[in-house]
């Protein structure tokens, strides 16, 4: 599953998020979650 979080209201993404994280229990957490920072990532091709 995918989840984009965008638009230019912060605090709604940012609830959206934590609602989300929160959803997914903490003992598979580390196991099942990448969080990526788009304004820090650079795709670069294979």
């Amino acid at each position: 599953m995918l989840y984009l979080f965008c638009g230019a209201d912060e605090l709604a993404r940012t609830e959206a998020l934590r609602a989300v994280k929160a959803a997914i229990p903490a003992d598979v957490a580390d196991l099942n979650v990448t969080i990526l920072d788009g304004r820090k990532l650079k795709l670069e091709p294979f």
